[in-house]
C-alpha cells in the first residue's frame, strides 16, 4: 500500500475511491430515509420522478462526501467546490429533461458521469 500513500497519484486514487464509497454510502444510508419522508408526507409518488430521483441522489452524494472529507480534514472551501461539482450537472440536466429533449437515462447517466 505504499503506493497508494507516498505519490501525488496514489494520494489522489486513495482519495477518489474514499469519495466513490462515501458517496454509495450515502446514497444506500439516505435513500430510504427519503422515502419515509415521501410515504408520511403522503407523497410517495415523489420517488418516481426522476427529477426528484435526480436531486435526492446528489444531496446524498454530497452529504455523505462532506462528511467523509471533513473527517478527513479537509476545509469548507474544497468541500463545497465538490458539492456544487456533484450538483449542478444534474441541475443543467433538469432544464431538458422537463422540456422533453432528453430522458432520465441521460439525465442519471450524463449528471452522474459529468461529476465524476
Amino acid at each position: 500500500m505504499s503506493f497508494m500513500s507516498s505519490t501525488a497519484t496514489g494520494r489522489f486514487v486513495r482519495h477518489y475511491l474514499e469519495m466513490v464509497i462515501a458517496m454509495f454510502v450515502g446514497m444506500g444510508v439516505l435513500w430510504p430515509v427519503w422515502l419515509g419522508l415521501f410515504w408520511l408526507s403522503g407523497q410517495s409518488q415523489l420517488a418516481d420522478r426522476t427529477d426528484v430521483d435526480a436531486i435526492t441522489m446528489a444531496i446524498d452524494m454530497c452529504v455523505a462526501m462532506a462528511v467523509w472529507m471533513r473527517f478527513r480534514g479537509h476545509a469548507w472551501g474544497p468541500i463545497l467546490e465538490m458539492s456544487a461539482a456533484m450538483v449542478l450537472p444534474f441541475v443543467v440536466l433538469l432544464v431538458p429533461y422537463w422540456y422533453g429533449a432528453v430522458g432520465r437515462g441521460a439525465v442519471m447517466t450524463v449528471g452522474h458521469s459529468a461529476c465524476s
